[in-house]
């Protein structure tokens, strides 16, 4: 039988509560912009725009891979017996905060940069900068 009240439990819960909150943020941050261009252009209706940008972000979730997700894992050396949840309840916090103010403020933004720069502040913040990989520096050659 499952505990609900256990410390990892409430967690993943939560760390799930505000994946979808992000979710929320990124359709109303990233599909009203697409959406207000057909219907400025007057290329379809309302309904007709909505529904075929809902259906492309749908599509587009379903089969666009996880590009995202496998890039923003590769960023992070955490180890693997430390809990990541607290790091991403941060990250996932942090992204949609940074999604409603730019809203608020009428500022463009990519939910997506949002979502980086809040799982990178998480892992600063939780660890440090040895958490963080941040590349091959060998790869660089002063002039």
């Amino acid at each position: 039988m499952i505990d609900i009240f256990t410390t990892d439990f409430l967690l993943v819960a939560i760390v799930v509560l505000l994946s979808l909150g992000f979710t929320f943020t990124n359709g109303l941050q990233d599909g009203s912009s697409v959406t207000a261009g057909l219907i400025v252009c007057r290329v379809l209706s309302p309904v007709k725009s909505v529904l075929l940008v809902a259906s492309c972000e749908l599509l587009g979730a379903i089969f666009g891979g996880s590009a995202v997700a496998s890039t923003i894992r590769s960023l992070t050396s955490w180890p693997e017996k430390e809990n990541f949840l607290p790091v991403l309840a941060a990250g996932l916090t942090a992204a949609i905060s940074w999604n409603y103010l730019t809203k608020l403020l009428r500022m463009p933004s990519s939910s997506t940069h949002a979502l980086l720069g809040g799982f990178l502040g998480a892992l600063l913040a939780g660890g440090g900068d040895k958490f963080v990989v941040w590349g091959h520096f060998d790869l660089f050659h002063p002039p």
